[in-house]
């Protein structure tokens, strides 16, 4: 009872001195949440094509067997899908859930690097432009590629830390992250930049890393399943064409890039 005693007291001192700035970010989550869900259903008449093929890909447990790709999203979409009478909209709705995880990562990592007025001038900046809008309500995987936010903020929480809970974090992140084509790269780039603290954290936690190794594993079993069983998941992954142009046509391609 004691320890319960302390803990809330020291709850309501937190709020006490934190309060602007709690209401200062809850004002501002409410206005991106509402902006990110107006008129979610009827704003943009219909489906598109690719919202109806996630939502099809979503509805069959042996397709996401078959191509787990994009899983996490397409589960979330799955279990929204049973709970709300329009089966296509819980498609936007999974991606506005996403999209608000990464407008927290977002203004969390400004705050760490800035001040409050550039964490909420930034995050209303990002959270309205628009190619932030269009795949935040779009009922479409495409909101995953923004994880690589939600991946460099578990990376300075980890090196700012060092702490075990981090340190879950991160697997559990790099689990979901690995389904998403082509988040592998940055995975890897984010292994060269924190991997002094990565190993200093690893030698100091073996058992908690031996641990999540094992679930980050586990978690991935079935994605390396059907790669084995059809390889050609695996250039989809990497968000590698399945077949090269010639040399001298990505030669081109690169020459037009600066040109359009």
């Amino acid at each position: 009872m004691m320890y319960n005693w302390n803990h809330m007291q020291r709850l309501k001192q937190l709020l006490l001195e934190r309060w602007q700035s709690i209401a200062l970010y809850g004002v501002l989550f409410a206005a991106l949440g509402l902006l990110l869900g107006w008129k979610l259903n009827t704003l943009v008449p219909g489906y598109s094509g690719a919202e109806q093929t996630s939502y099809l890909h979503a509805l069959s447990a042996s397709n996401l067997l078959d191509n787990p790709l994009n899983a996490p999203y397409l589960l979330i979409a799955k279990v929204l899908s049973l709970i709300h009478d329009d089966s296509f909209v819980v498609m936007r709705i999974a991606a506005v859930a996403g999209a608000v995880a990464v407008l927290g990562a977002f203004c969390w990592l400004l705050r760490q690097w800035h001040d409050t007025r550039t964490a909420v001038i930034g995050t209303i900046l990002f959270g309205t432009s628009a190619w932030f809008l269009h795949a935040a309500r779009m009922g479409t995987p495409e909101i995953m590629m923004f994880g690589t936010i939600i991946l460099v903020a578990a990376g300075v929480w980890l090196r700012q830390s060092k702490s075990w809970i981090a340190l879950l974090a991160s697997f559990a992140l790099a689990a979901v992250f690995l389904y998403v084509p082509g988040m592998i790269w940055f995975l890897i780039i984010g292994l060269f930049w924190q991997w002094r603290t990565i190993d200093r954290v690893f030698k100091e936690n073996l058992g908690i890393v031996s641990a999540g190794a094992v679930v980050l594993l586990l978690a991935l079993a079935p994605l390396i399943w059907a790669m084995y069983k059809d390889t050609d998941l695996i250039m989809q992954w990497l968000a590698l064409p399945s077949s090269w142009p010639a040399p001298l046509e990505i030669l081109k391609n690169i020459a037009r890039v600066p040109y359009h």
